[in-house]
């Protein structure tokens, strides 16, 4: 075993199974319910589990009456809030502001990428005018963000290079308290990847297999191509420990509209909240994320999903969460910004990753830099294949954003 991975970077299970999905599942995660292998806790998500009455949905209306306005007065300062335009950070910055709070605010934007969400955070400054860094993201900075992450065994999705870099780069950074909005895309249904029809069409499905189709494995059939036989087998334990996930979840929800949502966030919150945690303690802070606050969470995921959506709303559509949190922040800022469609973290990893910053971590890959459980003449051949395009038309998925990773914190790619 590599000496890295002896150090407890990530066990070859692990490793997998963040090649595949990643994240893996049970790595350290100090979120309001969840144990330390990753699985929720039946306790905590079975305590305090109501019907979805209008009691209840009164209970969040409270919450952001009385903590979210407040959420400055108890943050440490002085305070980096990380701003997309969203909802969730706009209501971060419209409250800290409203307070009179002390902070500044940090946004990233992708060079050459229809992608961004400038025209969201000049909404905010409109309104609330800040002290605000746009940090530019290319290729460079990409790899530069990435390195960052490996040299301090930080493994994460694709936003994970890119908020490393600008932290890095980011004026006075250092020792700040780093605020992000971690949490309200899944709890209040808002990740907006599946329309919510799309739960109906499950709902004759047992919960657990049909968690398992709504996981996603963003890389499974390409690595089921590439691995050896031996990291089939081990492949196999990856879906076990994923199932076994998918299986806990099931014992406490009945419905796939809310074990979705738990699913959500087992994996991606956990994995934000890992990230930024990460990151801030990196550069001398800490991470504070609001939302993440347990009596928020107990009274969340006490309420059915359909409590949290807009009434009557159309579900083909994906813009119908948030309902209770979206109206909270049109008492701060116009309906015309609240409503308006948020593009998100899409970093351009593959484009970015199969262009020449990269080219040294396919030269160690292809010279003998792949962990045992690959087959390195399938690996090659998929490299030969993809690496002879042109960046913009690489396939539409993260094969080599994950495989890049994946032999960095296994063998050390760090320059």
């Amino acid at each position: 075993m590599n000496a890295q991975m002896q150090a407890g970077i990530l066990n070859e299970r692990d490793l997998l199974e963040f090649g595949i999905y990643h994240w893996a599942t049970g790595r350290g995660s100090t979120i309001p319910g969840l144990l330390p292998s990753g699985l929720p806790s039946p306790e905590f998500f079975t305590a305090s589990r109501h019907p979805a009455g209008t009691e209840h949905a009164a209970q969040i209306v409270d919450w952001l009456d009385t903590r979210l306005a407040t959420w400055a007065e108890r943050a440490q300062g002085p305070l980096l809030i990380l701003c997309s335009g969203g909802v969730d950070s706009s209501s971060l910055v419209a409250t800290a502001a409203s307070s009179g709070a002390s902070y500044e605010l940090l946004h990233t934007a992708y060079v050459n990428h229809d992608n961004n969400d400038l025209e969201k955070l000049a909404g905010v400054l409109e309104h609330f005018p800040s002290l605000a860094q746009v940090i530019s993201i290319g290729e460079s900075q990409y790899r530069a963000g990435m390195e960052y992450l490996w040299q301090r065994r930080l493994p994460q999705n694709t936003y994970g290079p890119s908020i490393a870099y600008a932290l890095f780069a980011a004026h006075g950074t250092l020792g700040k308290t780093l605020v992000t909005g971690s949490g309200p895309d899944e709890f209040f249904y808002g990740m907006e990847k599946y329309p919510f029809e799309t739960f109906r069409g499950l709902e004759d499905v047992p919960v657990a297999p049909a968690l398992e189709k709504l996981d996603t494995a963003y890389n499974l059939s390409v690595y089921t191509e590439v691995l050896s036989h031996r990291g089939l087998n081990l492949l196999q334990e990856v879906l076990e420990k994923r199932r076994q996930l998918y299986a806990a979840i099931a014992a406490l929800c009945d419905s796939i509209y809310d074990a979705q949502r738990l699913l959500a966030y087992c994996t991606v919150t956990s994995q934000h909240i890992s990230l930024f945690d990460g990151l801030a303690a990196a550069r001398g802070g800490r991470h504070y994320a609001p939302f993440m606050d347990e009596e928020l969470v107990r009274r969340v995921f006490s309420m059915s999903v359909r409590a949290l959506i807009e009434p009557s709303s159309d579900e083909r559509r994906v813009e119908i969460g948030k309902y209770h949190l979206k109206r909270f922040l049109e008492r701060y800022m116009p309906e015309r910004h609240v409503r308006s469609r948020k593009i998100g973290f899409h970093a351009p990893a593959t484009r970015y990753v199969s262009s020449n910053a990269f080219r040294d971590c396919f030269d160690r890959i292809r010279g003998g830099g792949l962990p045992w459980f690959f087959d390195a003449d399938k690996v090659n051949r998929v490299l030969q294949e993809r690496l002879a395009r042109v960046p913009n038309e690489q396939p539409r998925d993260y094969f080599l954003y994950s495989l890049v990773n994946v032999c960095a914190y296994a063998q050390g790619f760090a320059r």
